[in-house]
């Protein structure tokens, strides 16, 4: 710095002053024009990155929503699987309550022929009890006629001998 610089001018504000050791305003305003072109060209790269990233993004988005619309079908298809099998068990449901339906009539078949076999076996025992009867009777009268025809034959060999 000039000596004249302290002494003449107050805080250092001489011309010579300011252009000591400082480069000239020519090379400042072409660094500064260079540095705004890097910023400048930094700027467009990332507005390039960006779209990039953004392209990127949409494709991933679209390709998710591809996916989500995919599951949404296979899950679909699932329900309407789940569909057929329900209407599949409500017809077994309904076969088996038609087959209930069976074997409560064969058990009334089986009731009724109960009750048949009921009077059945009440008429055997009373044609039994009947038949009984009616054997000691017949028994009775052939043991009298028997006692009688001795009775008789002991009588005609007594006589005749």
């Amino acid at each position: 710095m000039p000596r004249d610089c302290k002494t003449t001018q107050p805080a250092g504000r001489h011309a010579s002053c300011l252009t000591a050791g400082m480069p000239a305003l020519d090379e400042r305003v072409a660094f500064l024009e260079g540095r705004v072109d890097e910023h400048s060209r930094g700027a467009d790269e990332v507005r390039a990155l960006v779209v990039h990233l953004d392209a990127k993004v949409d494709r991933r988005i679209d390709g998710l929503d591809g996916r989500f619309e995919t599951i949404d079908r296979r899950f679909d298809a699932v329900d309407r699987r789940f569909e057929a099998i329900d209407g599949r068990f409500d017809a077994i449901d309904q076969r088996f309550e038609a087959i209930d339906r069976r074997f409560d009539a064969v058990d009334r078949r089986f009731e009724a022929v109960d009750g048949r076999f009921g009077v059945l076996e009440a008429q055997v025992a009373a044609l039994d009890h009947k038949l009984s009867r009616q054997f000691l009777w017949m028994m009775s009268v052939l043991t009298a006629v028997l006692v009688s025809t001795i009775g008789t034959l002991l009588g005609i060999v007594l006589t005749s001998g």
